[in-house]
């Protein structure tokens, strides 16, 4: 839609420049008492997006979960438990791009 209704009632136009810059970015909020709002898990698309725009107005739960973002390290590898069992599951020849399956059961 090309239109927003403006906070005195009356509606405003949405140029073309603006919906090509932003409109993904409006399109994946949800409008709550004037303000655009996220969920946690779009952090990383937001993040992308944001970047791209001049600074917005953003909330201090949002900064704190971009910059541990920006401090990202990577997720260390752990042994799973002795409770644990597993066996790569048999999987006929596949591309690269396709996951390994495993299958994985509880010890008794």
């Amino acid at each position: 839609e090309r239109t927003v209704k403006l906070s005195d009632g009356s509606l405003g136009m949405l140029t073309a420049d603006w919906l090509d810059r932003t409109g993904l970015l409006a399109a994946a909020g949800i409008m709550t008492n004037g303000r655009l709002r996220f969920a946690t898990r779009q952090l990383g698309i937001l993040d992308v997006l944001l970047s791209a725009l001049p600074p917005a107005d953003t909330d201090a739960a949002f900064e704190h979960a971009r910059q541990q973002l920006f401090h990202f390290d990577g997720i260390t590898a752990h042994d799973a438990p002795a409770s644990i069992s597993g066996r790569q599951a048999e999987t006929p020849a596949t591309s690269p791009s396709q996951p390994i399956r495993f299958d994985v059961a509880a010890a008794s």
